[in-house]
């Protein structure tokens, strides 16, 4: 839980909790492939999901890693970087090259 996300989840009780949590992260970003792990996290055991961490990667590379979560990561840090870059992406794209 991101103490900065536009809306709580609490913590899951029953799987039907957690199904309802992953339909509401799949309206925000429909298309975007969503997991639910079991409630005795058989998944998270064997994969070693220790801690929910926001990252972006480009071509391969991480950009940019939020911190350990699901208390360490911030929504907002991670929308001020896509903000930056974003801006970064629209100056770039009004360059103009001669070629002589």
């Amino acid at each position: 839980m991101s103490t900065d996300a536009p809306y709580q989840i609490p913590t899951h009780r029953c799987l039907e909790d957690r199904l309802n949590a992953a339909q509401l992260m799949h309206l925000e970003v429909p298309g975007c492939p969503v997991v639910v792990d079991s409630m005795e996290n058989s998944s998270n055991a064997a994969y070693g999901a220790y801690f929910d961490r926001l990252y972006i990667l480009q071509e391969g590379t991480i950009v940019y890693q939020g911190g350990r979560g699901p208390e360490g990561y911030r929504i907002t840090d991670l929308r001020d970087w896509l903000d930056q870059y974003r801006e970064t992406l629209e100056k770039s794209s009004n360059l103009v090259i001669s070629v002589d």
